[in-house]
């Protein structure tokens, strides 16, 4: 069967009829994690509007009842480790870091309505140690990025992804 392919990553794009099949999915999976403590997972980004599809990809926002446990937070790094063999970052790198931008944004800012571009241009501002990384993304959507950008920007993930991280967990760093 031959499967459209994104342009920029050669992944498979997601169509309109996978949308409800992958929601379930991972609503499952959560729920399964999180128990009780999961309150909602709402789909957004270009997959709530089916005027966009095919799209790379789609984004929920997860609203939870109370903190993670350590045993919850666990399950869910598994969870993302296992996605992120199924769909490496090192396809999505620009995918990847403006979304990283949209999540700091939302647990700083406690604002989670915001596009993956209205976040990266808070975070050149907000997260001085981000605008290499966001400077080439923004480069490689307007076509400007070299194959050695484009490597850098994948090198450059793991340092934000911890960055990420910590800022979450409230351990900051500029």
């Amino acid at each position: 069967m031959n499967e459209p392919k994104t342009a920029e990553s050669g992944a498979r794009a997601t169509g309109r009829d996978d949308i409800p099949r992958i929601a379930d999915a991972f609503a499952r999976e959560l729920a399964r994690i999180l128990g009780k403590n999961l309150h909602s997972a709402v789909i957004n980004g270009a997959a709530a509007f089916p005027d966009t599809l095919p799209t790379g990809d789609i984004d929920f926002h997860v609203l939870l009842h109370r903190t993670l446990t350590n045993a919850e937070r666990t399950a869910l790094e598994a969870m993302h480790r296992a996605l992120a063999k199924r769909f490496p970052p090192h396809e999505y790198p620009n995918y990847c870091t403006l979304n990283l931008c949209r999540l700091a944004y939302s647990f700083e800012t406690r604002d989670v309505v915001i596009s993956r571009a209205g976040a990266a241009r808070w975070a050149l501002d907000a997260l001085p140690n981000w605008r290499d990384a966001i400077h080439l993304t923004v480069a490689s959507y307007e076509g400007r990025a070299s194959e050695a950008d484009r490597t850098s920007t994948v090198e450059k993930m793991e340092r934000l992804l911890a960055d990420a991280r910590r800022r979450i967990d409230g351990r900051t760093v500029d």
